[in-house]
């Protein structure tokens, strides 16, 4: 095709069999792109929050632009499609992205078996509790505290300690989006009804992405083979009320976000600080965002080689699949 309808297709979406969305970095030169024509806009920049009760505001995440067109929702290759639902299903990548980058919906599936398994498996702690089993982490210390036995009355505080001492970490916050794959991440995995937390823990989860209340985690910390445990804990805490999260554009407090979308403050019980920690799923958020890159860049480079092609007149024989 011409440079004409290739600059037509991308202003409908579509260059050949490929989407190529291009990006607008942050407070750049916008370019609408029509059929016949190219018209330069200059995308004036996204301000910073003005509060003057918060002074730790910074710039909101940069708007993408998608074939030329300002578009909020479009930051990738992924369309946001229903409403994204925790089930006894497996999250797909595009999901992850949709609630992750574009602001997605999510819910816990209403299945009454299905919320049945995750309760039964709370209550099989509970048994184990009170008939006096002594279970790594829940009623003993950590490591190699392993062998002293936690109070039956001070399980809870156990818990809360626990995420105290590993709100360590270092660095930079972590991208928004990578939070919230995180977030998502561990939902669907307590989802699977394996560790023992009530069903309160997953929904205040699933409330931290729909009312946009965002955990502040630093970005260094994670040991990796253990789990992602400093950035866990941080991301664990403020659905307890503490800690900072950012909240429409700005650092706030956790307690002040949740006291301004009505939520209560989790209050956690036996095993439920250790299941929010273990495992890796912030780093396997992160890896959720990185493929989506790749495949944005792979998409956009097939759409510069056949700009390229065109403008320099080149033989298409060579792209023949024969």
């Amino acid at each position: 095709m011409g440079l004409e309808r290739f600059g037509a297709a991308c202003a409908s979406g579509r260059a050949g069999d490929h989407t190529v969305p291009l990006r607008a970095p942050r407070y750049e030169v916008a370019t609408t792109v029509r059929a016949n024509e190219t018209t330069v806009v200059r995308a004036s920049a996204r301000p910073e929050c003005i509060d003057t009760s918060q002074t730790r505001c910074h710039t909101v995440a940069r708007t993408p632009l998608h074939c030329g067109v300002w578009d909020a929702s479009m930051a990738t290759l992924i369309t946001p499609t229903a409403a994204v639902c925790i089930s006894q299903n497996h999250l797909s990548l595009d999901e992850i992205i949709a609630v992750a980058r574009h602001g997605q919906s999510v819910a816990l599936s209403t299945d009454e078996e299905f919320r049945r398994w995750i309760t039964r498996g709370r209550e099989a702690l509970e048994r184990k509790l009170a008939a006096g089993e002594v279970v790594y982490g829940v009623n003993t210390g950590f490591g190699g505290n392993a062998r002293y036995v936690i109070p039956s009355d001070e399980l809870a505080h156990h818990q809360q300690n626990l995420l105290e001492f590993l709100s360590c970490g270092v660095g930079e916050p972590l991208p928004e989006e990578a939070v919230r794959a995180a977030i998502l991440l561990r939902a669907n995995a307590l989802a699977r009804g394996f560790s023992a937390v009530r069903l309160v823990v997953i929904e205040r989860l699933l409330d931290l992405l729909n009312r946009r209340i965002t955990p502040i985690v630093p970005r260094f910390g994670s040991v990796g083979a253990s789990g992602d445990l400093c950035p866990s804990a941080y991301i664990a805490r403020v659905m307890a009320g503490r800690g900072e999260a950012l909240y429409k554009g700005c650092r706030a407090p956790a307690a002040e976000a949740l006291r301004a979308e009505g939520i209560d403050r989790l209050e956690l019980e036996a095993k439920e600080g250790l299941a929010l920690l273990n495992g890796t799923t912030v780093m396997t958020g992160v890896g959720s965002i990185v493929v989506d890159e790749a495949a944005y860049l792979f998409r956009l480079s097939l759409g510069v080689l056949a700009m390229a092609a065109e403008a320099l007149g080149s033989s298409p024989d060579y792209y023949h699949p024969a």
